[in-house]
């Protein structure tokens, strides 16, 4: 027969046998005999007394309003409260779950490792789970498919790294991946290193200051770090982190630099994580260490977990399939891009032992040969991630602008959508009507040609003029996926700035 999952679960009161991860739930027990199930449609079932189907309590007694007491239906039952409801009831529990083989349930739910959610179908026999049909699609890092892009310390392209710019500045990404650490009095802060000596003002490991010393220091390396007020200077705090991949709808991916921590520490971590929504499915926890790996797995059984290596060695692998335990815990093997031992043969290892692949910190020369790897997680620095960035590949002279010693560079972006953005800042060049001014990549050229504007520069100010991008179908005059001079570019002196946004 059919079964909707429930849509709640009374985790006061029930004493569930075995539980399935659902995303907008937090548990969920078995239909057995002990428990009566509320649907979509506020309908409340149980198993019959024979255990060999499904009956509605409601259907007679309270017609479809949630009912706060039923009694003497298939024998001494009482429901209370709402909800989902405990169910209390004068039988052999043991002898019915036998008769109806929840054992062969259990395990074949286990072999099956469905992630469930409310609403999904389930058919249930006495010889267990005969199929699993999902009918509403669950969120969280369980349910990404295909190559997910993790930005390295934030957008530490145009931003000092592990800075709240570098983070706010995350928009191509799926995740944004940080570093924390625990300060004297037991707070967790941002810091790569275990010194704050490299990124900032000051001297000293990160652990012998307290949380007050460590917020006074300012950040002063790091890309454009001219341009950050005093504010956007001070480290981090990791609650400051976690604000800002909620606000923006990025995965937090958050390394535990090795190190010994308290229970304590880890305490407080759970609840930090907590306080901001994450449940289990919506976060990844990384480390190079698989003790504190092995430490988060008892306040998160199931979640995600990366572990770090520079190079893959078979105690590597096994550390990898020991966090892997349980059908629902979910590990990622991460690995150093050009790692000389991370072969195709080590990935089949660790595919056929359910553990996925991630690898850092590639480069954009390296991206092509990474995809094709099929790994699922592409650690990275560069501004390129799940929507693609590319610098122009200018032509016949042009160059990109230097404004009062700031290059701006000319670009190519993807949008979301379908959309593609295009922005050039140019000096020098053939100015001529349909030269290239740059080579679209493959990925971001149109099917037809787009008109247009743009600034040019000339000896007495500046005037408009048009640009193009050429697509696949372009008369024969113009390049194929370029952007190209257009209309009054005859007077321009110095440079020629403009950009468009088209589809794909």
């Amino acid at each position: 027969m059919k079964f909707k999952v429930p849509k709640q679960c009374n985790l006061d009161t029930c004493n569930c046998n075995w539980l399935i991860p659902v995303a907008s739930l937090d548990k969920i027990g078995y239909p057995d005999y002990n428990h009566a199930y509320i649907l979509p449609d506020d309908t409340i079932w149980t198993l019959s007394a024979n255990g060999e189907n499904f009956i509605q309590l409601n259907e007679s007694t309270n017609g479809p309003n949630k009912p706060t007491e039923i009694k003497n239906i298939d024998g001494n039952l009482t429901i209370e409260n709402n909800g989902t409801f405990e169910v209390i009831l004068d039988v052999d529990i043991e002898n019915i779950k036998k008769q109806i083989g929840l054992d062969n349930l259990k395990n074949d739910l286990d072999k099956k490792q469905d992630k469930l959610t409310a609403g999904d179908n389930i058919t249930i026999t006495s010889e267990g789970v005969i199929s699993a049909e999902s009918s509403v699609e669950s969120e969280g890092v369980y349910q990404t498919g295909g190559q997910q892009w993790i930005a390295h310390r934030g957008n530490n392209t145009e931003y000092p790294e592990n800075s709240l710019p570098a983070f706010k500045h995350c928009k191509r990404h799926w995740g944004i991946e940080t570093d924390i650490q625990v300060t004297s009095d037991g707070y967790w802060v941002i810091m790569h290193d275990d010194t704050v000596d490299r990124t900032t003002n000051g001297t000293g490991a990160v652990k012998s200051m307290t949380l007050d010393q460590f917020r006074s220091l300012r950040i002063d390396t790091g890309a454009n770090i001219g341009s950050l007020t005093d504010a956007e200077k001070i480290p981090p705090t990791f609650e400051e982190y976690l604000r800002i991949c909620k606000a923006q709808s990025k995965v937090p991916v958050i390394e535990i630099k090795s190190g010994n921590y308290s229970n304590e520490n880890y305490t407080k971590l759970y609840n930090t994580i907590r306080q901001f929504g994450y449940n289990e499915g919506d976060f990844v926890i990384a480390s190079f260490s698989y003790d504190v790996l092995t430490k988060i797995r008892e306040f998160y059984p199931n979640n995600e977990l990366h572990l770090f290596t520079s190079s893959v060695n078979e105690k590597y692998i096994q550390q990898c399939k020991d966090l892997k335990k349980g059908n629902y815990s979910l590990v990622a093997a991460s690995v150093k891009y050009n790692d000389i031992n991370f072969t195709s043969e080590v990935i089949d290892e660790f595919r056929k032992s359910g553990i996925k692949i991630g690898t850092w910190t590639v480069p954009d020369i390296a991206f092509d040969t990474v995809s094709d790897r099929s790994v699922d997680y592409i650690t990275t620095n560069s501004l390129s991630g799940n929507l693609k960035y590319q610098a122009l590949n200018l032509q016949n002279g042009f160059t990109n602008n230097n404004d009062n010693g700031r290059i701006k560079e000319s670009f190519v972006e993807e949008l979301d959508g379908g959309l593609v953005h295009v922005s050039f800042n140019v000096s020098g060049g053939d100015t001529t009507q349909n030269k290239a001014i740059a080579l679209l990549p493959e990925w971001a050229i149109p099917m037809y040609r787009q008109y247009s504007m743009c600034s040019v520069r000339t000896s007495d100010g500046a005037v408009n003029g048009t640009f193009d991008v050429n697509g696949r179908l372009v008369p024969g005059a113009a390049t194929v996926g370029s952007i190209a001079v257009g209309l009054n570019w005859a007077k321009k002196t110095s440079w020629a700035a403009g950009d468009a946004t088209y589809k794909i």
